[in-house]
């Protein structure tokens, strides 16, 4: 059983070397049970997915880890556990990436669930990673010998500076390869987030926001639209950024020159944000526009104030701002409409869970 450890002591812990070590992976497993265990079952700390104070893995029981069979011969590194989250891959599953580019041995990582590992995959090849060092696995399995080393981050909570070197080393190659330098390009980025399906999360106005400074000269860019090595060059080359705070400014770890960015968020900004741009040193400011959402997790709506207040953010003065606004009643009826639909699904929940 996994017994918690404070973000500190679990940052700062040695390598483990495990033979016969029980490793659990698979989708049947799920975050609970997954982990590297010792062959008497103890469970190995260095393999903890924690956020926080929260340890989310290492509960296996005796019982359950004397009936692997699969057994694989060699010695490994432990990657981790493989995220379907694209900020969670960079943030968790990659936490360990130091070690996988500081040693040659092949590394193991845990499925939890085959369909959404293509991300994962994409980032191994985007990166230049060689794919024949990469094991994943599907089903617990015995491994002869096995390197465990403790992440460089804890979500919620901090990262050493070691975490930021390894992806800084990655994009000091991106930018040798293509023969480029960072912050080479001075024009302002825009990263929206107006195209996530997620209607929850949905900040409406922010199409009009894009509308009003893409004409002022603000490069407005949808991450998701790019493949990952050109959202990785994206935020290699230029300085300074804008917009609401997602995944997509996570990009930024690769960059070792600073940058100037700029988050909106509709409440607090999340700590993972802040521990990052404090650890590269980047100058940041974080803004609460003006709006109202439907509930505390959205979806939310921009007042004309919180447009305004975006724009001259993003270096805009007020006479460019006007231009544009006869998009948002159009937006006042999409909020309402996915407000009604937050509301039916929220009594719909409560009506199967009395």
């Amino acid at each position: 059983m996994n017994k918690s450890n404070s973000p500190d002591v679990l940052l700062n812990l040695n390598a483990a070397i495990v033979s016969e070590a029980k490793v659990v992976a698979g989708s049947k497993a799920g975050y609970r049970l997954h982990g590297v265990y010792k062959e008497n079952g103890d469970f190995v700390v260095q393999s903890t997915v924690q956020r926080g104070s929260i340890p989310k893995n290492g509960n296996s029981e005796p019982k359950q880890l004397a009936t692997i069979q699969r057994r694989l011969g060699g010695e490994y590194l432990y990657g981790g556990e493989v995220s379907n989250h694209y900020g969670h891959l960079l943030l968790e599953t990659f936490s360990r990436l130091k070690f996988l580019l500081q040693f040659d041995l092949p590394v193991i990582f845990c499925e939890l669930n085959s369909k959404e590992s293509i991300i994962f995959w994409k980032l191994i090849d985007a990166w230049g990673l060689d794919r024949e060092r990469v094991i994943l696995l599907s089903k617990p399995t015995i491994v002869e010998k096995l390197h465990v080393y403790p992440p460089t981050m804890v979500i919620r909570h901090g990262a050493t500076r070691e975490f930021a070197e390894a992806y800084e080393l990655l994009g000091e190659k991106f930018l040798k390869q293509h023969a480029l330098s960072g912050n080479s390009d001075d024009r302002p980025v825009y990263l929206s987030r107006s195209k996530v399906t997620d209607t929850r999360r949905y900040i409406f106005g922010e199409r009009i926001i894009e509308k009003i400074i893409s004409k002022a000269g603000v490069d407005v860019v949808h991450m998701q639209d790019l493949p990952v090595q050109d959202q990785i060059l994206l935020c290699l080359r230029r300085r300074r950024f804008f917009g609401f705070s997602g995944t997509a400014f996570h990009n930024l770890l690769f960059a070792s020159a600073p940058k100037e960015i700029t988050f909106f968020s509709p409440k607090g900004l999340h700590g993972n944000f802040r521990i990052i741009e404090n650890l590269k040193s980047n100058k940041w400011q974080h803004i609460t526009p003006d709006l109202k959402g439907a509930s505390p997790g959205g979806p939310w709506l921009l007042s004309l104030e919180g447009i305004f207040e975006t724009c001259r953010a993003c270096g805009l003065k007020d006479r460019e701002i006007w231009d544009g606004l006869e998009m948002y009643r159009e937006e006042i009826e999409s909020f309402e409409e996915a407000q009604k639909k937050v509301v039916q699904r929220v009594a719909k929940g409560k009506r199967q869970n009395p």
